[in-house]
């Protein structure tokens, strides 16, 4: 196998990784939404109530957690893969590519940690910590997936704003990301007042079905570039 061909296998695994991650996330909104959104305390409910309710999920939450840190290495794979792309798209997209590795990479981080403070808050709760503390600690998930929707709003303009030059679907996929890359922008002010957490959740499920979008175009038109047009174009 060349070198080229074994590039081209991993762009391909790259791109199958995205759809993996669609798909993970996709599954462990869904198990929240079923399994343990039901089960919380009302935001505006006593925080020994919200305690209480954090220990009787117990292990469901945790499991929960994991299911939504479990994607992760395959969107760092993923933007890996695009990060490529993005760079022999057109002229001038190497400033796109790196802004959307950099944006992704932070993104991918920074939303998990959300998780990982849930288990803290689920450990603090079973031993018999303090019940404001816990009831604090409730809030850190959407804070964090509002931090991230900063990284994300500028990954999904990063990646789409070399597709607008493309034509047909590809073009298309460029102007509806540059809207959800709006919509993630207005999802951060979440952090200042939760009454926008709705268009917060709204705006993290166009971008998985985005996503997917650009998945899906990917596995249909690489964009591959033969090493020797690269060399010719660097000569």
């Amino acid at each position: 196998m060349t070198t080229e061909d074994t590039e081209s296998t991993l762009q391909r695994a790259a791109v199958l990784s995205g759809i993996a991650f669609v798909l993970l996330q996709l599954s462990a909104f869904v198990f929240f939404a079923i399994s343990i959104f039901p089960n919380f305390a009302p935001v505006d409910a006593p925080a020994a109530q919200r305690a209480a309710a954090v220990v009787k999920l117990g292990h469901t939450l945790r499991l929960g957690n994991y299911l939504l840190i479990a994607p992760a290495p395959f969107f760092l794979f993923f933007v890996g893969g695009l990060f490529v792309v993005l760079r022999r798209l057109a002229a001038g997209s190497e400033t796109s590519a790196a802004v959307a590795l950099a944006s992704g990479v932070a993104m991918a981080l920074v939303w998990p940690l959300g998780a990982v403070v849930s288990d803290v808050e689920l450990d603090l709760a079973q031993s018999g910590g303090d019940v404001a503390t816990v009831s604090a600690l409730d809030a850190m998930a959407p804070y964090t997936l509002a931090l991230s929707a900063f990284a994300r709003g500028v990954f999904v303009a990063a990646t789409a704003w070399p597709l607008l030059a493309l034509p047909g679907s590809a073009r298309w996929t460029g102007r509806a990301g540059l809207l959800v890359a709006g919509l993630s922008f207005a999802g951060t002010a979440t952090l200042v007042n939760g009454a926008a957490f709705p268009l917060l959740g709204v705006s993290t499920l166009l971008f998985d079905l985005w996503l997917l979008i650009i998945c899906v175009i990917l596995l249909r038109r690489p964009y591959e570039i033969s090493y020797r047009d690269r060399r010719s174009r660097a000569c």
